[in-house]
């Protein structure tokens, strides 16, 4: 194995590559469900630990380190470490009968990226009480696969810019993906009110699918990043209500401008951009993923970052250090293994987003009534969504 390969730009990681590289030899860390500090004996976890410290500028904290380092490797047994005082054990008994204490902090980035996700399901919902007037105004209601490309721009251009969400998190980092793709959610979307053919209004829809895909795929992973791993399942699922919670948002707005006139759709389309502008400013007074942070050797920065949504210095130097010693392990693993690829197929939720109001009116419902049909069925859809995420 090249060890030059596997470093890349790594340099400060010396001793803990020669340290994975010898344990991935033994075929230890094979198992992504193995701890890869068990089986280490006190002296070998204390030299990691004093590495650790030594490499990345913790030497004030070695004596938080090492006790984290022994609470990662034996989890379940924490009661057990002699080393850990009695407000050590408390909080880390605290992680599991209260699991939701967390600080403040850590609920100010799941509220703050709660309304990209609303955003997001606002947005695919625009569109569906604007299907029943801008094809009148723009000439082209005898066109229906113009208007189902209209329609379907943002997912387009989604289908492409879905491959660039890897590199623009890898270089702008969490934070920075969200405020970028969250001006795409913005101006364009803002635009389409003010279109004055069908060209202009796909372009801006074109450009609202850039924001909205990359977006997409980075609050799901930022929420998991900073999320203690015994509520990761519940937070992440939450997503899902938020931009189910959307999609209601989205109908209620199209039933709101309902009797606007012929500016109907215009109001529609662009009302989403109002949730979107606080998105834009609140997303910095959050953390930046400390995950993202170490895959760039900003180990300082991210035991801050972990130091703010946590609750106990001991918590944030356990969840660093495990998390450290697991990109490394990953790393390793990937070394000569296959490029990811991603599959994107049709949602069903989609087409319902879109078209529901469109499919009532062919019924010969009203226009009142079309638009009140898809917000009863939304609006029976978001408990069921709440129950899941309570559940997870």
């Amino acid at each position: 194995m090249d060890l030059s390969a596997n470093k890349g730009n790594k340099a400060q990681q010396v001793e803990c590559l020669e340290y994975g590289l010898e344990r991935a030899a033994s075929g230890k860390i094979n198992n992504k469900g193995n701890n890869p500090l068990s089986g280490l004996s006190i002296t070998e976890l204390r030299d990691q630990t004093n590495s650790f410290c030594e490499t990345y500028g913790f030497q004030d904290k070695v004596n938080t380190f090492h006790k984290a380092a022994l609470v990662a490797q034996r989890p379940d047994a924490f009661d057990t470490i002699e080393d850990l005082t009695e407000d050590d054990k408390h909080w880390l008994r605290r992680e599991i009968t209260n699991r939701w204490d967390l600080p403040w902090a850590m609920y100010m980035c799941i509220t703050i990226v709660s309304i990209g996700s609303a955003v997001q399901g606002w947005d695919k919902t625009g569109a569906n009480g604007a299907n029943l007037s801008f094809p009148e105004e723009f000439g082209i209601a005898d066109q229906p696969w113009l208007i189902g490309v209209i329609n379907s721009a943002p997912s387009l251009f989604g289908l492409l810019s879905a491959w660039a969400a890897d590199p623009v998190n890898n270089f702008f980092g969490r934070r920075g993906t969200i405020f970028i793709t969250g001006l795409f959610v913005v101006f364009p979307v803002l635009a389409q009110g003010f279109t004055q053919d069908w060209v202009g209004l796909m372009i801006c829809r074109l450009f609202m699918g850039l924001g909205m895909r990359i977006k997409i795929s980075t609050i799901p992973i930022y929420s998991a990043e900073v999320s203690p791993a015994n509520i990761r399942g519940g937070i992440v699922t939450s997503f899902q209500l938020w931009v189910a919670f959307g999609i209601l948002l989205g109908f209620s707005t199209n039933l709101i401008f309902m009797d606007v006139g012929r500016l109907a759709w215009r109001f529609q389309l662009s009302a989403a951009f109002v949730p979107a502008m606080p998105l834009l400013v609140l997303i910095w007074l959050c953390p930046e993923s400390p995950h993202w942070l170490m895959k760039k050797g900003r180990y300082q920065q991210a035991f801050k970052a972990f130091c703010r949504i946590r609750n106990t210095e001991l918590i944030s130097a356990r969840d660093s250090s495990s998390a450290g010693t697991r990109n490394l392990c990953q790393h390793l693993r990937d070394v000569g293994s296959p490029s990811q690829g991603r599959c994107l197929y049709p949602v069903e939720k989609s087409r319902q987003a879109f078209y529901s109001s469109t499919i009532f009116s062919e019924a010969d419902f009203s226009v009142k009534q079309s638009s009140l049909a898809p917000l009863g069925f939304q609006a029976r859809h978001n408990p069921n969504t709440t129950r899941a995420a309570d559940a997870a």
